[in-house]
């Protein structure tokens, strides 16, 4: 029997693919930190991808801890917005909160996630 491309693709374990989306998250955060214009009063550019390095370590774990997850993710775009770095991280955010709502419990979604969101979106 024949199996289709993308059959095939379905059957790899989702952590495969988790780790491949933190190990891309991890490319195009420091990318995106080397690329940035260093003003004088910056704080070294090693701790913007300190944060890039936890968030995207952290999205390898999304489906087996989303609101754990979440919450790192979002401290550390939190932290990285006080330091004037939300867009290198804010795409982090975005799939932090996604992979929360979509693989946690719906219950604790509202009560967990919503604090989180609210604080980090002030935060940047």
């Amino acid at each position: 029997m024949d199996v289709s491309a993308w059959e095939r693709l379905r059957r790899v374990d989702p952590r495969i693919w988790d780790g491949l989306l933190a190990l891309g998250s991890l490319v195009a955060g420091v990318i995106a930190f080397e690329s940035r214009i260093v003003r004088p009063n910056d704080p070294p550019v090693a701790y913007g991808i300190a944060i890039v390095v936890v968030s995207s370590v952290a999205i390898a774990w999304r489906r087996r801890m989303p609101y754990i997850v979440a919450a790192v993710v979002c401290g550390a775009a939190s932290i990285g917005a006080l330091f004037g770095w939300w867009p290198e991280v804010v795409f982090l955010v975005w799939i932090a909160l996604y992979s929360a709502a979509a693989y946690g419990a719906r219950e604790r979604l509202v009560r967990v996630l919503f604090p989180v969101a609210l604080v980090t979106s002030v935060a940047i």
